[in-house]
């Protein structure tokens, strides 16, 4: 299967939830989209309100299928933490760094929980430099 979509709907489960000592929230995220296998990791820094930057060395997404692997690293984003919900709304853009997909990006759009996330997955064309 060569990678051919412009947008997936994802859904999953958060698999792990780390409140790390040095005020950071790191969550790994398994689930699919479409035909493809998704695991991800989103992490940033805790405490603060309104919209919050991604740690860009913390935060990554694969999509796999039966033939191919699409790996890509953040190159930025932001997440905003309801309080009261414990819901988080991240928004991202990624590099993809390998396969026929090299330099293009991902943009993501996501919802996560205490125990599952949904959301959208795009492919954008561009310059990896932006």
């Amino acid at each position: 299967m060569q990678a051919s979509f412009d947008e997936l709907t994802a859904a999953g489960e958060v698999t792990e939830r780390e409140d790390l000592l040095d005020a950071r929230v790191r969550v790994a995220l398994e689930g699919e989209a479409g035909a493809w296998s998704v695991d991800a990791v989103f992490g940033w820094r805790r405490g603060r309100s309104g919209s919050i930057s991604i740690e860009p060395q913390d935060s990554y997404l694969t999509l796999a299928s039966d033939t191919e692997e699409l790996n890509a690293s953040a190159l930025d984003g932001t997440v905003e933490v309801d309080p009261d919900t414990a819901l988080a709304r991240v928004e991202a853009r990624l590099l993809i760094e390998d396969g026929p997909l090299t330099g293009s990006r991902f943009a993501v759009e996501l919802t996560i929980g205490v125990e599952s996330w949904s959301g959208t997955i795009r492919i954008e064309a561009g310059d990896p430099e932006r």
